[in-house]
């Protein structure tokens, strides 16, 4: 495993690998930054007015971040952002991590900032967003995480880190809604607790384990975990495949109470990921 930064970040999270341009984004939510690491190794950073939360590629080129006071379209390279839709949240929420499906819907789970605030507890939402129209909300999450959908088995793949598991809902291409639970896969038995996560071109699960030093890669129909793979910061927050053969694993992290972590990783994993879905949003 090699560290690719020395940023000393405080909450780095969001990892998206960009194969149109080779570039690896990544996020400091609580610094409010966006970085990028380009393909010979350069490291630039963009300010944002607010906490941001994730990014997501754009169909027709160019980044949507969630930030706590709406979503925007980003230009990186002319370091400009132009708000497209408002969040209409209370100061005591934000964004929290999110995707695309493969039909261009962003999804993206909502958080108290603070978890020690009353009401945070089942506080949270995972939101629907179409063309930056709320599309649909689904509450009674805490800390709603991880997300990936494995469209060949008709899966929504969907982690509550307060609990310490991973819901598995049945989704449909035509509906674009989430379709019934079938299934929690829990964690509660590993160290550390599931934060951001991805799936390779096989179904199996790619977990960043918060306080956990490691990545686990689970098989959801055994549920069992295959692999371990450690990693040397406490608060392992978010992983992605990139790189010419998606087939490196980026890892970033968060700084722990001792002031350890907050960098990003990346390591050779001899297995194919996918490429991210793009966003619809015009």
């Amino acid at each position: 495993m090699e560290r690719l930064t020395e940023v000393h970040g405080s909450l780095l999270e969001g990892c998206l690998w960009d194969e149109r341009s080779g570039r690896l984004y990544f996020l400091d939510i609580e610094e409010k930054r966006i970085y990028c690491r380009y393909g010979d190794g350069r490291l630039e950073e963009m300010e944002m007015p607010a906490y941001v939360s994730c990014i997501v590629k754009k169909r027709k080129g160019g980044l949507t971040a969630a930030v706590q006071d709406g979503l925007y379209d980003v230009d990186f390279d002319r370091r400009e952002a132009q708000k497209r839709m408002d969040s209409g949240f209370s100061p005591h929420l934000r964004y929290n991590d999110g995707k695309c499906d493969p039909m261009g819907n962003l999804w993206v789970g909502t958080m108290f900032a603070r978890q020690e605030m009353e009401g945070a507890r089942r506080g949270g939402s995972l939101y629907c967003i179409h063309h930056h129209q709320v599309a649909g909300r689904y509450d009674g999450y805490t800390i709603p995480n991880g997300l990936d959908w494995d469209m060949d088995r008709g899966l929504f793949y969907h982690t509550e880190t307060s609990s310490k598991v991973i819901r598995v809902y049945r989704f449909s291409r035509e509906t674009g809604v989430l379709g019934e639970k079938i299934r929690e896969l829990d964690l509660s038995n590993q160290e550390g607790s599931p934060d951001g996560m991805c799936l390779d071109r096989e179904g199996r699960l790619w977990i960043a384990m918060w306080g956990g030093y490691q990545v686990l890669v689970f098989d959801p129909e055994s549920q069992k975990v295959l692999r371990r793979i450690p990693v040397p910061d406490e608060n392992v927050s978010c992983c992605c495949f990139g790189g010419s053969g998606m087939d490196q694993l980026y890892i970033t992290t968060a700084k722990n109470e001792k002031g350890q972590g907050g960098e990003l990783y990346v390591c050779s994993v001899n297995q194919e990921g996918k490429a991210a879905y793009d966003y619809e949003g015009e």
